[in-house]
C-alpha cells in the first residue's frame, strides 16, 4: 500500500512538472526519471512480498489464491494528453499555431500511447507471473528490466513533443492550458 502511494505521488509530481511552463527539458526528465524508479520500486517491493508468501504454500493452495482471472486488468483511467486535444482549441487563437500546436499534442499523445500500451503489457505479464507458481523471481526481475528499458526509449519521444508543443505556445497560452488541464493550479 505505501507503494501504491508513494507511486501515485511520483505521477502527481510528474504531472505537475509537465504542466508546468518554467519547468526545463531536465526538470520533466528528473521527474519522469523519479517516477519510473518510483514505480521500479513499488513493482520490485511487490515481487519480493509475492515471493515470500508463494514459498510458504504449495502448489495447490497457490491455484486457489490466484484463480484464473484473478488479476483482470483494471480499466485505463483518463489520460492528460486527451484532455489536452480537447483543450487546444479553447487557448490558442491563431489557426496556424493552433495546428502546430495540435500535430505536437498528436505527436505527444503517440508516445504517450506507445509508454501505456508497454505498462499495459507489462503489467498483464506480471499478473501473469502472479497467477503462476513455477515463476522464477529472476522471471520478475527480467520482465521488469525490460520495461524500464522499452520506456527509457520512449521517455524521449515524450520529452521531445511536449518540448515542441511548449515551443509552439505563448507563455499565456501555455498557462491557460495548464489552467483548464489542472483547475487546481
Amino acid at each position: 500500500e505505501v507503494s501504491v502511494e508513494t507511486t501515485r505521488q511520483a505521477e502527481a509530481k510528474r504531472r505537475a512538472a509537465f504542466l508546468d511552463r518554467s519547468a526545463s527539458p531536465g526538470d520533466r526528465q528528473l521527474s519522469l526519471n523519479l517516477f519510473r524508479d518510483r514505480r521500479r520500486k513499488a513493482a520490485n517491493e511487490a515481487i519480493e512480498a509475492f515471493l515470500a508468501v508463494r514459498n510458504l504454500v504449495s502448489k495447490k493452495e497457490w491455484e486457489a489464491i490466484w484463480p484464473d482471472g484473478y488479476c483482470a486488468p483494471a480499466p485505463e483511467a483518463p489520460r492528460l494528453v486527451d484532455e489536452l486535444e480537447k483543450a487546444l482549441p479553447g487557448v490558442v487563437a491563431d489557426p496556424a499555431r493552433l495546428r502546430k500546436a495540435q500535430d505536437a499534442a498528436a505527436a505527444l499523445k503517440k508516445a504517450v500511447r506507445t509508454d501505456a500500451a508497454l505498462g499495459q503489457k507489462a503489467k498483464a505479464r506480471l499478473e501473469d507471473f502472479f497467477e503462476d507458481w513455477e515463476v522464477l523471481g529472476d522471471d520478475f526481475v527480467e520482465l521488469v528490466n525490460r520495461l524500464d528499458e522499452q520506456q527509457e526509449r520512449n521517455d524521449k519521444a515524450v520529452l521531445e513533443a511536449s518540448g515542441r508543443l511548449q515551443e509552439v505556445l505563448t507563455p499565456e497560452e501555455w498557462d491557460a492550458l495548464s489552467r483548464s488541464l489542472s483547475p487546481d493550479r
